[in-house]
């Protein structure tokens, strides 16, 4: 499966094993918000579970509107919260082959 977020109608896949998202420049997925930090949450992927993790974050991350003390799980159709940016996680067949 392939994990994929979906922010604002825009999807990102995540093929690399960490995505650090944020408003710095320098995160892999840029959230133009004004309360998600520079660095705000990693998604770490391996042996095929991801999982939030808030980077010190000033106003907190939330998963399924629980707050992440240090990391938690995602699962398909989680939904991430930071600032007043919604995101949802889900997990894609990859399709194979077919052009």
């Amino acid at each position: 499966m392939q994990p994929v977020l979906d922010i604002d109608g825009q999807r990102y896949s995540l093929n690399a094993p960490s995505v650090v998202l944020g408003r710095s420049s320098e995160a892999d997925i840029l959230v133009d918000d004004t309360g998600v930090s520079r660095r705000h949450l990693e998604i770490r992927t391996e042996n095929g579970a991801s999982r939030a993790i808030d980077l010190g974050s000033t106003n907190g991350s939330f998963v399924n509107g629980q707050k992440v003390q240090g990391e938690a799980d995602l699962t398909d159709g989680s939904t991430i919260a930071m600032g007043r940016t919604r995101i949802t996680f889900r997990l894609l067949p990859i399709r194979t082959g077919g052009r």
